[in-house]
């Protein structure tokens, strides 16, 4: 687990959710679109200019051609082609969310797993600070008695044969 590595994963999760809102409205304006009979009708360019009249710009289909575009449009508007279609790329997007969502998992586990390499790193530079502090403490300890006995102020214990034993017994529980 690097820097760069974790920068990559956080550029990868940024552009994977920007994609994941992007299919959201995609897939939403389908099935608006599949619901609507009247939207999926106007899809039909060429009936609808057909059925409007409007001449091409450069010149007029053949008059076979003409006939048949009149009867289609004239014709009920026969969605099932259109629908078919659009529930196909309904489909498709339904596949893209899918795994999207894999996606989100699959970086959602791997931050987990880096949190959770990362809380190991510092409980053992916690533990390692303990035991620091706790010989450090005890150093201490074993000073402030070597200290004691080291100062030249007479207080009687110099004297006492098992002073020194005592009071070493006694720094070392402590």
């Amino acid at each position: 687990v690097t820097s760069r590595g974790l920068e990559i994963v956080r550029e990868l999760k940024v552009n994977m959710n920007k994609l994941t809102r992007r299919n959201g409205q995609m897939r939403e304006e389908l099935q608006h679109i599949l619901d609507d009979d009247d939207d999926m009708a106007q899809m039909y360019l060429t009936r609808k200019m057909v059925s409007e009249g409007s001449p091409q710009k450069k010149g007029r289909p053949p008059k076979v051609e003409l006939e048949r575009l009149t009867s289609l449009a004239t014709s009920s508007p026969d969605i099932e082609e259109l629908e078919d279609l659009l529930e196909a790329f309904h489909e498709q997007t339904q596949g893209i969310h899918h795994r999207l969502e894999t996606l989100s998992k699959y970086i959602d586990d791997t931050e987990d797993y880096v949190n959770i390499k990362q809380d190991s790193h510092r409980n053992k530079l916690i533990q390692i600070e303990l035991v620091l502090t706790a010989i450090s403490i005890a150093i201490t300890v074993l000073s402030t008695a070597a200290s004691v006995f080291g100062m030249n102020v007479p207080s009687g214990l110099e004297e006492n044969d098992r002073a020194f034993l005592y009071i070493s017994s006694f720094t070392s529980v402590v």
